[in-house]
């Protein structure tokens, strides 16, 4: 049995504004949800997206990687959750 929490695919209009981010290289504050439920803060660049095995991650300048649906807000706006469109 795997502890590893299924991942959940983020709105695709939340999707568009990583995407923009990305584009545009702004510097933003993301705050992520930990694998313990705390919430973390990093300021950085995201300098692309990628898909993997079904999970969708941003990918930072810093190198650290993390799974969209760990996403609490980005420049204090959250993703639209729930509900979770499969549509992207």
């Amino acid at each position: 049995m795997s502890d590893k929490i299924e991942y959940r695919p983020i709105n695709c209009s939340y999707y568009d504004v990583l995407e923009s981010h990305a584009t545009i290289g702004d510097l933003i504050e993301i705050v992520l949800k930990t694998e313990e439920g705390n919430n973390q803060l990093f300021t950085d660049r995201i300098i692309n997206l990628e898909t993997k095995k079904g999970e969708e991650f941003v990918i930072m300048e810093s190198g650290n990687v993390f799974r969209l649906d760990a996403i609490v807000s980005i420049n204090d706006e959250s993703p639209k959750q729930p509900p979770y469109n499969l549509a992207c």
